[in-house]
């Protein structure tokens, strides 16, 4: 039975914020995203002769727009993930009849120096298959029409690569304290 798990995956989550006295928390979310997903699992997938493509998930809210995509909604997406230089560009362009056609460009991107392993679920218990960074940037580039309606910096931001993603980051790392015990390919079956 395969995994459901992404062999190879990614998550961002970041807040664009302006200082504000008036809340607990000290600043006011002005814009927001979350971005998540990864390689689909298949069957034998180290015997394909393809490289498949990322599942994504993927949002974005600000006062102006709220926009969602997802595999299931007519989106293109696609992708560069360099886990070794700490960086990802997702374009998604969502394609319908019925809505304005929307395009958003987001590049989250971290020191790799900076990285730090997190543990995730294995039938085993946790392991550390992903590395992880709280001090990414990022910025949206949202497009209606194919015009430039908006652009947002994040400057607190976090991002993951898990799996194979994490030990290509930390190929590149000369620091065994990300390596050392960093799970490639956790076995998600007993």
């Amino acid at each position: 039975m395969p995994h459901s798990f992404p062999r190879s995956f990614v998550w961002s989550q970041g807040f664009s914020t302006k200082p504000d006295s008036s809340t607990t928390a000290g600043f006011d979310a002005e814009a927001q995203f979350c971005l998540s997903g990864g390689v689909l699992p298949t069957l034998n997938m180290d015997k394909l002769p393809v490289l498949l493509p990322n599942a994504l998930l993927m949002g974005y809210s600000s006062r102006q727009r709220t926009w969602h995509f997802k595999p299931q909604s007519p989106t293109l997406f696609s992708t560069n993930i360099q886990p070794d230089q700490g960086l990802i560009i997702v374009t998604a362009r969502q394609i319908s009849t019925t809505l304005v056609p929307r395009t958003l460009v987001l590049k989250i991107q971290a020191n790799p120096k900076i990285f730090s392993k997190v543990g995730g679920p294995t039938r085993g218990g946790f392991v550390p298959h992903s590395v992880e960074s709280y001090s990414a940037k990022a910025t949206a580039e949202c497009y209606e029409w194919g015009k430039l309606v908006e652009v947002t910096s994040f400057y607190r931001s976090a991002l993951e690569f898990g799996g194979s993603y994490a030990c290509e980051l930390a190929a590149g790392v000369d620091d065994e304290s990300v390596s050392e015990g960093l799970v490639c390919e956790p076995q998600w079956e007993e």
